[in-house]
């Protein structure tokens, strides 16, 4: 203030008036007597002589009214604003104008809401106010971030904020600041940055004094929630290490089991959320909690209990002021969901309106429960009253808000939806259209899966942490009970001070033992995570390793195969043997690697099932060396005049494995495999496939292990059946890739039937392609580039052998510039190689003018799996070829790529799409 005095009061008096007068608020409202207090405050304006108390104690009646949540705040702020502006009492006027912004915020009114944090942001800078700047532009970054999806302007807003806080040491606003940043950098997926701003966060609260900085830990949790479920569950379980009963982490942690569809431990939480409300009652919450509790019971089907906690939620909501109902939007779609199952659609679709009526009061807020409401309006539009306009018009909208808050399970869902709709409507060149965007999200979501063995390495910490906070809560309810008494006793004149220390002291003991059993754990799980990635790169590097000097057997041995003498062929065709086998068996721990990362891709493509089928016994009658085992190829006619759409090779690694089971097990009698179909129509054919043998049979007691990894079924003479224990594992999975089940039957010393069925969209509309020439490869030049000379030699030699015109480099850099120089039809790429890999090489000659760039491109490397794979499609590779492969199968994928149309192409990917579509 200007002057030493006010009116009749010095400073010093006043601010006597205004903590007693805060003291008495606080002690008032410790026991629930809050209009007591507010009278109190009506009783000293009447009293107050000078405009400086009177703005004060408007200021007063403006929070407390704010907390009961009545009206009159508004009126109070208003006049303790205009009054401290006309004394010039700039601290004040502050203090009405932060008032004032988060009254309008929670109207919903956030033009007003930034129209007064602006005004506050400039007054507070110039009369030298940083920590009001600060609170203000927290204020109003939260309303650029979480009302209007504005990110990039709330980082910005955030980061003046932080600097305002940390001009006036202002620790606690900075951590804030920090933790939004953090929250806004998780949902744009900038991990390493978001991880940045927590650590800081962290560092501001430790300064401030702050012990339970939990909403640091959830709001980064949410953060991370839409892509990354595992880092949201660590952040969450970090927070309940601060806050064991905090009802907004139980939940989270709740919903985070829910949308990984583990709805008995969702319950589970959202039941603990729920008894800390008689602790602490939080009704906005409370609701909240009860909505999803209502979802969960209803993925359940016990659309009973699921009502009861959705009425639960309503009633409590409908309690609540305007712009704290965001559970109703919630609810009104759980209610929909539940009638829409009991075929009641129609009263389905008046509370999918509802929902989304109340979702829109919220803006971002309830934008997935708005989208969700319109899509399941469209879809019911669509699916049960053929209303096909009108159903593409609502999914049209759900869409747009889907893309607009980056929700990508929302946008499939959308597009599947609008799929259908233009289907209907005959109008399928826009239907496809669709059909390829909602294909194009679901590959890139199998990179952000939940991992799901992650609760198998978690699940004893998360044992112990909750009996660690079960005790914890017990402490809580304890200090909550003696703290009741506490004030009491001070209201009443008693001392109880030393027992609120001692409380402290055990809580603050009991925090400490939680946390110091919540680091052990925590640095046990980390030693897991990182011997997984250890075996991981381990199993990725010795593959590659063993497959460098394999790829030089295999090669060598081909060759030799055609110039030694026929005496010496039967020695050459051992060693054939022992090189295929060994390398089944490298591939074998390659894909259970890939399996167990949730790297493995089914790839469509016409196949004549046919052909493999026969193929694929040829194989075996030909590398088996068992001449007492008669092996047969039993089929339905039907198969032979079709072709279908799905994984070849997938399928003949299912057989394969099964094949080799059945072989290793059946010393004299037979392994049949048959093919049998048992529905077909116009579009969908579905086959059974069995693999039965003569063997010894599976044990009663051995049955249930046999498909884990590394089990292996053997009787008493178990060294004459020893193998890697991988086959049927991996042959298991792969076939639930397909959305199907391999099954056994088996009776001991009679044999075994291992039998699965796959269903298959039929190709026979798609025009064959033309058989190219045998000697189409003749004339072709050809740049190998390979840095192994024993393989350069090899791959050269064979090369040859077709008549093409070989060029070699040693590295990337001496292809790039070899293509620079000369021109190809061809180019064999390594891609582990010094100087340049092949990686960059690539990109440099797709960098090229059009006559380079075009060259087909074919990858030859020992470098394998799908995400290597995936990785050469983006940077424009033709096709792949892993080391070591068979001289014949790699002559075949030469001439194909040389031959292949792309008219051909064309044509067979949309008949495909507009069959699969259709169906």
């Amino acid at each position: 203030m200007k002057s030493s005095t006010v009116g009749n009061y010095s400073p010093n008096a006043l601010y006597i008036l205004y903590f007693s007068l805060l003291f008495t608020a606080f002690a008032t409202y410790s026991i629930a007597q809050t209009p007591l207090l507010i009278d109190s405050l009506h009783h000293a304006l009447s009293k107050a002589s000078t405009d400086t108390t009177r703005t004060r104690l408007f200021n007063a009646l403006a929070t407390e009214c704010h907390r009961i949540q009545s009206d009159s705040a508004w009126d109070y702020a208003q006049k303790a604003q205009h009054l401290a502006h006309n004394i010039s009492d700039y601290e004040e006027e502050l203090n009405a104008l932060k008032r004032l912004a988060i009254l309008a915020r929670e109207k919903g009114d956030f033009d007003v809401t930034i129209k007064y944090c602006r005004e506050g942001i400039e007054m507070a800078k110039k009369y030298d106010f940083p920590q009001k700047a600060a609170e203000l532009s927290l204020t109003v970054g939260l309303v650029y971030h979480f009302y209007r999806s504005d990110i990039a302007k709330g980082i910005e807003v955030y980061k003046q904020g932080i600097e305002f806080a940390k001009a006036s040491d202002y620790h606690l606003y900075t951590a804030h600041g920090y933790a939004w940043l953090a929250y806004l950098y998780a949902v744009q997926r900038k991990v390493e940055l978001a991880e940045a701003q927590v650590e800081l966060a962290l560092h501001y609260y430790k300064l401030a004094g702050a012990s339970t900085p939990y909403d640091l830990f959830n709001n980064v949790a949410a953060g991370f929630g839409s892509f990354d479920p595992k880092r949201k569950l660590k952040y969450l379980l970090e927070g309940l290490k601060y806050t064991p009963n905090d009802p907004m982490i139980l939940m989270n942690i709740g919903h985070t089991y829910f949308i990984s569809k583990k709805h008995e431990l969702a319950i589970t939480f959202y039941k603990r959320a729920l008894e800390t409300f008689t602790l602490k009652p939080n009704d906005r919450a409370e609701s909240m909690v009860y909505a999803r509790l209502g979802s969960a019971y209803s993925e359940l089907e016990d659309y009973e209990l699921a009502l009861e906690a959705f009425n639960k939620a309503i009633a409590i909501a409908k309690h609540l002021k305007v712009g704290h109902q965001e559970a109703l939007a919630m609810t009104y779609q759980g209610i929909g969901r539940i009638k829409e199952k009991r075929k009641e659609f129609k009263e389905a679709l008046i509370f999918y309106e509802k929902g989304i009526e109340i979702a829109k009061q919220y803006h971002s807020n309830s934008a997935t429960e708005e989208m969700g409401g319109y899509y399941n309006i469209g879809r019911l539009h669509i699916e049960k009253f053929q209303k096909f306009e009108l159903g593409i018009q609502k999914c049209d909208s759900a869409l747009h808000l889907a893309i607009k808050n980056d929700n990508v399970s929302s946008q499939i869902d959308a597009y599947s939806c609008l799929q259908s709709g233009y289907d209907s409507l005959g109008r399928y060149e826009q239907a496809l259209g669709f059909y390829r965007k909602e294909m194009s999200l679901k590959d890139s979501m199998l990179n952000i899966q939940f991992d799901t063995k992650f609760d198998s390495i978690t699940a004893d910490f998360r044992v112990k942490a909750d009996i660690a906070e079960k005790d914890l809560l017990i402490s809580k309810e304890i200090a909550h009970g003696r703290l009741t008494k506490i004030y009491a006793s001070i209201l009443i004149g008693g001392l109880s001070i030393l027992c609120l220390l001692l409380i402290l002291w055990i809580t603050r003991r009991n925090k400490q033992k939680l946390a110091h059993k919540n680091e052990e754990l925590a640095i046990v799980n980390q030693a897991l995570v990182e011997s997984n990635r250890i075996k991981d790169n381990f199993i990725s590097s010795i593959n590659h390793q063993f497959r460098t000097p394999m790829h030089s057997i295999v090669g060598s041995t081909a060759l030799l195969d055609k110039e030694i003498p026929s005496a010496l062929k039967s020695r050459v065709s051992d060693i054939k043997y022992a090189s295929s086998h060994l390398m089944k068996l490298l591939q074998d721990i390659l894909n259970l690697s890939e399996l167990d990362q949730d790297n493995v891709q089914l790839k469509y493509k016409a196949f004549d099932l046919n052909n493999m089928l026969q193929n694929l016994m040829q194989q075996y009658k030909a590398a088996h060396n068992k001449p007492h085992v008669e092996l047969h190829f039993m089929k339905s006619g039907n198969i032979l005049s079709h072709k279908v759409w799905g994984d070849a090779p997938r399928l003949n690694q299912i057989l394969s494995s099964l094949l080799d089971n059945a072989v290793k097990f059946t010393e004299k009698g037979v392994v049949e495999l048959s093919a049998d179909v048992k529905y077909i129509s116009d579009k969908q054919v579905k086959i059974l496939f069995e693999v039965k043998d003569t063997g010894i049979g599976i044990p009663s007691e051995k049955l249930p292990f046999i498909f884990e990894s590394f089990s292996e079924m053997a009787s008493v003479k178990e060294e004459q059946f020893a193998g890697s224990g991988l086959g049927l594992s991996i042959a298991k999975e792969i076939v639930a890739l397909h959305q199907s089940k391999l099954l056994v039957e088996t009776e001991l010393g009679q044999g075994s039937t291992f039998f699965f069925t796959l269903q298959y969209t039929l190709a026979d509309l798609i025009p064959p392609p033309q058989e190219y020439s045998p000697n189409i490869l003749s004339g072709k030049r050809v740049l190998l580039v390979e840095d192994n000379l024993l393989n350069q030699k090899l791959a050269k030699k064979l090369l040859e052998t077709q008549q093409m015109i070989v060029t070699t480099a040693n590295n990337g850099a001496l292809a790039v510039e070899a293509v620079q120089q000369q021109n190809f039809d061809l180019i064999l790429m390594d891609l582990n190689m010094p100087v340049m890999d092949g990686f960059e090489a690539t990109k440099r000659i797709k960098a090229m003018e059009s006559t380079k760039r075009n060259i087909p491109i074919i990858a030859l490397s020992a470098i394998v799996g799908t995400e290597v794979e995936q990785e050469l499609s983006k940077i424009g590779m033709t096709d792949y070829m892993g080391k070591p492969f068979r001289p014949d199968e790699f002559v075949e994928l030469l001439s194909k790529t040389l031959f292949t149309k792309k008219e051909y192409n064309e044509i067979a990917a949309t008949i495909y799409k507009q069959t699969f579509l259709n169906e």
